[in-house]
């Protein structure tokens, strides 16, 4: 009888294990090698979970607040920030086992119960609502975490896994539907929406640790004017050797996790004027509210501003100039320097000004600058060079 149970128990997850894997690599064409066509339901309920991951983000940005402004307060693991964020989840979760129900009624094959690549999102739900466990026990067994042990808590990090499969679930999802979607739908940002949302809500993810690298959060350079009041951040010393390495260092991290962001999805799928504003106001803006640093926002603003226009003029070059590399090494290029150019000239205006010498905040604007179009060359093929992304 333990046999046989196990034998059953067995064939079960081989199917579900198989089922799972065919939908997170769904091509998105019939067995006659046809693309198949997407149905009402599945368009329905990808717009809903684009509002849901936009909810989960709200939720976040509500919770990281708190600990920012509020961190030394917090005694209890039921608190309303968590309220709103975990109640994101549980919409989300809710959700897929409601389309999984309707499918089943259906009669549909197990790996047709969620929208193709939508098992990610299933995952990554999953994975939430243990980690929230795994995350209540931790804090009743250690502790509140204060600073940057928010960032580096074990169960946190397991809850920043579980939002970046939620989300890249939904924006891989979103370049099934966009591949197979007419080429005059792909050149309007509005029918573009839904992918740019999901690249948007993946950068936000893989910047969240930055809180005390990124400069738009910490601002090193002008002494903590901002930040350095906040409980999060008043026990740095701004005027140390050791602040200066970091925020340098933050400037070259936030370079380094932005330009793939910026100029990869540009360059795979053409995507319409307007989305390179979208992207960084999307995450720099949800920094902004959680940290409640808005001064430095014209700088994202300026960089956007610079690059559609860059953007534009590669647009208006017609294929030849899209598929050059030039147009993405110059927007790697330009944005970082527009931005922490018009940065440090804020910087300037704080009450201290810029602290830091000529030569660290000058050389700090050329070196990202630098880095951004050197890693260029590793994302986008030089002339001549076979084109893997596409």
């Amino acid at each position: 009888m333990y046999k046989r149970n196990q034998v059953h128990i067995g064939r079960f997850f081989h199917l579900v294990s198989s089922a799972l894997l065919q939908n997170i690599v769904a091509d998105g064409k019939t067995q006659n090698g046809e693309p198949s066509q997407s149905t009402k339901s599945v368009n329905t309920f990808h717009y809903l979970m684009i509002g849901l991951i936009t909810l989960l983000q709200i939720g976040g940005i509500i919770d990281a607040h708190t600990h920012v402004f509020y961190g030394v307060e917090i005694e209890s693991f039921f608190v309303p920030a968590h309220y709103f964020m975990y109640g994101g989840w549980l919409a989300i979760l809710v959700s897929l086992v409601v389309y999984v129900g309707i499918q089943i009624r259906k009669g549909s094959n197990i790996e047709d119960w969620l929208p193709p690549r939508y098992a990610l999102v299933a995952l990554g739900a999953i994975l939430f609502g243990i980690a929230g466990g795994l995350d209540a026990i931790w804090h009743t067994l250690f502790g509140f975490e204060l600073n940057l042990e928010i960032l580096l808590s074990p169960s946190h990090l397991v809850l920043f896994l579980a939002f970046g499969l939620v989300y890249y679930g939904v924006l891989s999802h979103s370049i099934y539907q966009f591949d197979r979607s007419p080429r005059e739908h792909q050149n309007s940002l509005l029918t573009s929406l839904p992918m740019i949302i999901g690249i948007a809500s993946l950068f936000v993810i893989v910047f969240w640790p930055t809180w005390y690298f990124d400069p738009f959060s910490a601002d090193y350079a002008s002494k903590g004017a901002i930040v350095g009041v906040r409980d999060a951040y008043n026990f740095i010393d701004y005027a140390s050797p050791t602040a200066e390495i970091t925020g340098v260092g933050g400037i070259i991290l936030t370079t380094l996790i932005m330009i793939p962001f910026v100029i990869l999805p540009l360059y795979r799928w053409r995507l319409p004027s307007g989305t390179l504003t979208f992207i960084l106001v999307w995450v720099f803006v949800q920094r902004a509210l959680i940290v409640g640093v808005y001064s430095y926002l014209p700088a994202i603003l300026g960089a956007a501003l610079v690059g559609e226009i860059i953007w534009a003029w590669v647009r208006r070059g017609g294929e030849a100039r899209r598929s050059s590399p030039l147009g993405y090494r110059v927007l790697a290029f330009i944005v970082p320097l527009v931005m922490f150019s018009i940065y440090f000239l804020i910087a300037s205006l704080m009450p201290d000004g810029v602290i830091w010498p000529v030569h660290l905040w000058a050389g700090s604007i050329w070196l990202a600058a630098v880095a951004g179009v050197l890693l260029s060359f590793t994302m986008i093929p030089g002339l001549g060079a076979v084109d893997k992304i596409g």
